[in-house]
């Protein structure tokens, strides 16, 4: 009971700055730093503060002007 037995391989980790043999291709750790660069871009766009129960989402400011209501002001005339 020596551990006998048919020997195989130990599979090898990724190397870390692989690129696919395609030109143009990205490595893994660009396309996992790009997701977070998007992730957190949107973090910073549209905030949402948690309090307790409750959470608050911040519109860009952009975005504010769509969520009032129409006043008299904004209502196109008729003639």
């Amino acid at each position: 009971a020596t551990g006998g037995g048919r020997w195989q391989t130990k599979p090898s980790p990724p190397i870390i700055g692989y690129r696919p043999p395609v030109p143009g291709a990205k490595a893994q750790y660009e396309l996992d730093l790009e997701r977070a660069e998007l992730a957190a871009r949107a973090r910073r766009e549209s905030p949402i503060v948690k309090h307790g129960d409750f959470q608050y989402r911040f519109p860009p400011p952009g975005e504010q002007a769509l969520l009032q209501e129409p006043t008299d002001a904004d209502a196109p005339s008729s003639f």
